[in-house]
């Protein structure tokens, strides 16, 4: 026991939590660690809430996980599916062909009714197998669709002859070695020519079954993820194809409508986790994406009750409850007494908390890593002390560089983020007024080829929070200036830079840089 009356428990025994959601998700008792606190998963649970949009590394993965294993624990039938999945049916489907713009709903709905169809015939084993019932003619469609010799219709026949002994017949019909050797003379045969439905040719006789399969007292879940990871999504340059992922929201929308109908409201839907980035560009290319999804999404983002005391910030109290929950010795304790035990120490004249918001786009994921990286640095440590932060600020700037890297690469032109990103780096001004950036930008524009502006290079790099605005808020008795900053990942900022008031990078990115 501690001088204080508290265990004494090294760091390397704590459980801070997984960086990889899914990783968290396969924990026999992750039910246990997950933190209930966020508003959203109550949220969540709604029958008419089917949209979860949160920055990357907010939670939405584990979120997931957490539904599956509620809805589950009430006799429902629950699926997550990736983009993995999606890459295999449009290869079953589509084979090398391209999937046109008029394509793009009807693709989104036929998958998604296909994994319903998944569920309906899971959850009703004995039925499925009589071919009358609507589960068996689901049954029948997809062994149709699915299995080797099935789902192929004929388009016509030709007639061809042939001298070989044992005339083959083409087009998947029986073969007659034997035959030539009663008959040798030149044989007529029948060239059957069969091709593939097209799945667009059966969806309203697929979804008509369903639709009376599921007033059959079905309950499911089907939770979308990763879809950002979806190759047919994009180009060669990896870079998404808005149009296609605008899609999918509708579809969505429209079968949980007839989900609702057919199921009478029994909590049964689609949803979709999706990266609220991602949402924002397809948003400025979309009509009435808004229209679809704003009365039934929630948002994951962790800036809110931020003026409570240190060890009641959300993400701490997240961090604290897997920590308390990790080790039987402080299990009674309060997240007051463990946050005194092992986090009381400021860094740089700051609590802890403030310091890791600053170092971090104020994600789970930021602070489970670095809170991690000190670990794995300094096992037998009994506190998290400013020291171990300072020290790991480089390793953990690599990491927070290559997680920005890996969002980025897809929301945009990959050379024009290298080349805005190095602009920054090249400056080396960790705050700067943007008269000034932009005169070095075009004293060096050779440099910077896929740059049409440096206004429009600081608006992105803005966008993603790699820069921020500044400005002088009032002075404290002692005159020591105190600065306002407005981050666009922070839910009270604003949306767009303001140009007049100085930029400043963000923390996490200063030892990366150099500065």
């Amino acid at each position: 026991m501690d001088k204080e009356g508290t265990p004494h428990i090294k760091l390397k025994d704590l459980y801070i939590g997984e960086v990889d959601g899914k990783k968290e998700a396969s924990k026999s008792n992750f039910l246990d660690y997950f933190y209930k606190g966020h508003p959203v998963v109550k949220k969540s649970q709604k029958n008419d809430i089917y949209f979860i949009f949160g920055r990357k590394g907010t939670g939405k993965t584990i979120l997931g996980y957490f539904l599956k294993k509620q809805y589950s624990d009430k006799d429902y039938t629950c699926k997550i599916i990736d983009a993995h999945e999606f890459e295999l049916n449009y290869l079953t489907e589509l084979y090398s062909a391209t999937l046109e713009y008029d394509q793009y709903y009807l693709f989104w709905k036929w998958n998604i009714l296909l994994h319903i169809a998944e569920t309906l015939i899971e959850k009703h084993r004995v039925k499925k197998l009589i071919p009358f019932l609507k589960v068996g003619k689901i049954r029948k469609v997809m062994k149709n669709r699915y299995s080797t010799h099935k789902g192929f219709k004929r388009e016509g026949f030709s007639i061809q002859r042939t001298t070989e002994l044992g005339a083959t017949m083409k087009g998947g019909l029986i073969n007659r070695p034997f035959e030539g050797i009663l008959n040798s003379s030149n044989k007529r045969s029948v060239d059957s020519s069969f091709t593939k439905t097209k799945y667009y040719e059966e969806i309203k006789t697929f979804e008509k079954y369903i639709k009376k399969a599921l007033k059959n007292n079905s309950k499911f879940l089907i939770i979308y993820d990763d879809l950002d990871e979806l190759k047919i999504a994009a180009d060669k340059e990896g870079n998404i194809n808005i149009r296609l992922i605008e899609k999918i929201f509708s579809a969505i929308k429209d079968i949980n409508i007839m989900i609702n109908k057919s199921c009478k409201n029994n909590g049964s839907k689609v949803m979709l986790l999706f990266r609220n980035d991602l949402l924002d560009m397809i948003n400025s290319h979309s009509h009435n994406l808004n229209r679809i999804v704003s009365d039934s999404q929630a948002i994951l983002d962790w800036h809110y009750n931020c003026d409570k005391r240190p060890y009641e910030e959300p993400l701490m109290d997240l961090i604290l409850h897997k920590m308390k929950l990790s080790n039987e010795e402080i299990k009674e304790l309060s997240t007051k007494d463990i946050y005194d035990k092992y986090f009381s120490n400021k860094v740089d004249g700051i609590s802890v908390v403030r310091y890791l918001k600053r170092y971090s786009f104020g994600k789970p994921r930021d602070f489970i890593k670095y809170l991690n990286i000190i670990k794995e640095q300094y096992p037998d440590k009994d506190k998290f002390v400013s020291h171990t932060f300072k020290k790991c600020e480089r390793r953990f700037s690599e990491y927070f560089y290559s997680e920005l890297m890996n969002e980025l690469s897809i929301s945009e032109n990959s050379d024009f983020v290298k080349e805005a990103l190095l602009l920054i780096r090249n400056y080396k001004k960790s705050s700067f007024r943007y008269d000034d950036i932009n005169r070095y930008y075009m004293d060096n524009i050779e440099t910077y080829k896929n740059i049409r502006s440096c206004k429009e290079a600081v608006r992105f790099l803005y966008k993603k929070g790699v820069l921020g605005n500044s400005w002088l808020y009032k002075k404290n008795k002692r005159g020591k200036e105190i600065y306002h900053f407005s981050w666009a990942f922070r839910n009270d900022a604003s949306p767009e830079p303001n140009y007049t008031q100085s930029f400043t990078v963000h923390k996490a990115i200063h030892k990366k840089f150099s500065m």
